[in-house]
């Protein structure tokens, strides 16, 4: 389960939301094997945009 999403609003009004973990892209209420390092990389780019370092980890049992 991704640990962070971000949610896209194109310019004629719909939605995309995007997540991902190592293993998992999300998109839109489906889940996708990762291939390669996108995963990986979409962690990253999270942690630096919105908490300048790590995700905050998730409490237990969510």
């Amino acid at each position: 389960m991704p640990r962070a999403y971000i949610t896209y609003q194109l310019t004629n009004g719909t939605q995309v939301v995007i997540g991902a973990n190592e293993h998992t892209i999300y998109e839109n209420g489906s889940y996708y094997p990762n291939k390669g390092e996108k995963g990986k990389l979409f962690e990253q780019v999270v942690e630096g945009l919105f908490f300048g370092g790590e995700i905050p980890a998730q409490p237990q049992g969510k």
